[in-house]
């Protein structure tokens, strides 16, 4: 059955080819360590933070799960790219946090900022753990008496990632869903908690600051605190919500639908008619400053609809 996982190998190679060509942009990317390339070569995700924000729908969790697919090690699914844009891509780590797990306000458990941090950061800590499970084979922790379990988080941040010759792709979903849960009064505690384990924690001392040991940090979320402090101040991220480079990479464009009907097998004649419903209905936006970007649908109403459509 057509779902959001699966629109298809056209919608999601555009998808992909679209965001990748536009952090391959010299002026889509932040200052590079040119002293410390040793990791990464020549990748053009080596040193670039994202942030970007999409109202809920647009397919941002979809995005990174087949960002990760296409650029994880071990991944064996292969993307027919231009040959210009396929360099480098199935070479990384991937490192994935997704804040959409975390609760703020458990099931009896009054709040409290002490163990908010301390909960947030077992939360943080297992996913840093996974992470380095999964990719045991590239660090030698034998050799090298880590212990993945035992290890704390500032030694498993600063040490594996120096022990591979492979740059980790860090991956943020759903960065602001802990802050959209707070409760106002709790909001800054929140997002300091968020803040001290994420970023300082995590993202300041990931491989003891070394650039090339991180192809890039790519961030999402809806947006509903866009001035959000989270991150502020790390050299590499920046907020590309309305980047003309990144327009239409999350999300749906009128190209993209049409070719997802003609993919879930709706008569010739009848692509038309489905088509012109589907723009005339879906939920919409224009992310971009400048008059260069179009219109870009909800991934998840214009499949609902389709879905709907091939089942009357």
């Amino acid at each position: 059955m057509l779902c959001l996982s699966s629109l298809g190998p056209v919608p999601l190679r555009s998808r992909l080819v679209r965001f990748l060509a536009g952090i391959s942009r010299p002026d889509a990317s932040t200052d590079s360590d040119s002293s410390d390339s040793s990791q990464s070569g020549n990748s053009p995700f080596l040193n670039f933070g994202c942030v970007i924000h999409r109202p809920p729908g647009f397919g941002k969790t979809n995005f990174l799960q087949q960002l990760t697919t296409f650029c994880d090690l071990y991944s064996s699914r292969e993307y027919n790219l231009p040959s210009s844009q396929s360099p480098h891509y199935k070479s990384y780590l991937v490192l994935s946090f997704d804040l959409s797990r975390f609760d703020v306000y458990p099931a009896d458990t009054e709040f409290d900022g002490q163990n908010l941090h301390s909960r947030f950061q077992d939360f943080i800590t297992r996913a840093v753990r996974d992470w380095a499970a999964k990719y045991a084979a590239e660090f030698d922790l034998e050799k090298l008496y880590v212990d993945i379990e035992q290890d704390s988080l500032f030694e498993l941040v600063t040490v594996l990632p120096l022990l591979t010759r492979h740059a980790t792709l860090i991956l943020i979903d759903s960065y602001d869903s802990p802050l959209i849960s707070a409760l106002p009064e709790h909001l800054s505690i929140v997002e300091g908690v968020v803040r001290d384990v994420l970023y300082r924690d995590v993202l300041e001392n990931f491989a003891c600051d070394r650039n090339s040991a991180i192809a890039g940090i790519l961030i999402m979320g809806i947006g509903t605190h866009r001035k959000f402090r989270t991150f502020e101040g790390h050299r590499l991220i920046r907020d590309h919500s309305t980047s003309d480079d990144f327009a239409d990479a999350i999300g749906l464009t009128e190209t993209d639908i049409m070719d997802v009907i003609k993919q879930a097998g709706v008569l010739q004649e009848e692509q038309e008619a489905l088509f012109k419903s589907v723009v005339e209905n879906c939920q919409y936006g224009y992310f971009t400053d400048s008059e260069e970007g179009g219109v870009i649908y909800s991934s998840r109403e214009v499949v609902t609809r389709i879905i709907s459509y091939l089942s009357s």
